[in-house]
């Protein structure tokens, strides 16, 4: 304005940039101008607009000053995601992802989900765990090893372990049934195969060993006494023991 004792600062949320020794640049409340998005000012009179920190947003793009106040201005990220610095919005880490830095600027914020678990939805920031019986083998972002989220974004990603194997929750494997024990569903029913006790112990005049589907019938002239009650009644041909004088039996029948 002409005739001023003194320049008015540019309000919060505005910046002029203008040269120093351009007068156009400098002589109407105009040439202060609102902050774009994700960039706010500290005080008046600024001469740029300083911009959200990493995992902050701000969404106006020059709509209105008060939108760009103070760094109280840039929003925290929602759970599941990121941004870089100066960002309007932030990005969901996909499905199959988990967020583990929502203060990293690009995609490497999220981490494929490791074994035995999996992320349904975009934005997570833990995965969920395959249920017991099921395993899912992929190691996700392990160091040297190439994976995809493809493999770990729906629990159909878990696979039922096979016959004579069981499994925890967040199974990156299936466990083998104890030599003794013996477990015949292939692949069928998770249940079927949640945790060691899924294994059933071999009946009377069998044994088994490690991970059978099925328990082995002690020789014609051996038995077994015990009836599916200790599996290491059951976890060696040795354990078959000789008839007495006097006595005989049959493939595969107890004492």
């Amino acid at each position: 304005v002409e005739g001023s004792a003194a320049c008015t600062q540019c309000q919060l949320g505005k910046y002029l940039t203008g040269s120093l020794n351009v007068v156009d640049d400098h002589d109407s409340e105009a040439d202060c101008l609102i902050c774009a998005a994700g960039k706010y000012t500290e005080g008046e009179g600024s001469a740029l607009c300083l911009s959200c920190a990493k995992g902050k947003f701000l969404t106006d793009d020059a709509g209105a000053a008060s939108a760009h106040i103070s760094e109280a201005s840039c929003l925290t990220c929602a759970t599941g995601h990121y941004s870089g610095v100066a960002h309007a919005s932030c990005t969901a880490c996909a499905a199959g992802k988990r967020l583990i830095d929502a203060a990293t600027a690009d995609e490497s914020a999220c981490s494929i989900c490791g074994p035995g678990r999996f992320s349904p939805v975009e934005a997570m920031v833990d995965c969920e765990a395959c249920e017991a019986g099921t395993y899912l083998s992929d190691s996700g972002n392990a160091a040297g090893e190439t994976s995809s989220a493809d493999l770990h974004d729906s629990a159909d990603d878990c696979s039922i372990c096979h016959a004579g194997l069981y499994s925890d929750s967040g199974a990156g494997s299936c466990t083998p049934c104890t030599a003794g024990t013996f477990l015949n569903d292939e692949a069928t029913t998770a249940s079927l195969h949640a945790g060691e006790e899924s294994c059933l112990v071999c009946a009377a005049g069998s044994h088994s060993v490690e991970g059978s589907t099925a328990c082995e019938d002690c020789q014609a002239g051996t038995f077994i006494e015990d009836d599916g009650s200790d599996a290491e009644e059951h976890d060696s041909v040795t354990d078959c023991k000789f008839c007495e004088a006097g006595s005989y039996s049959g493939v595969g029948e107890g004492g």
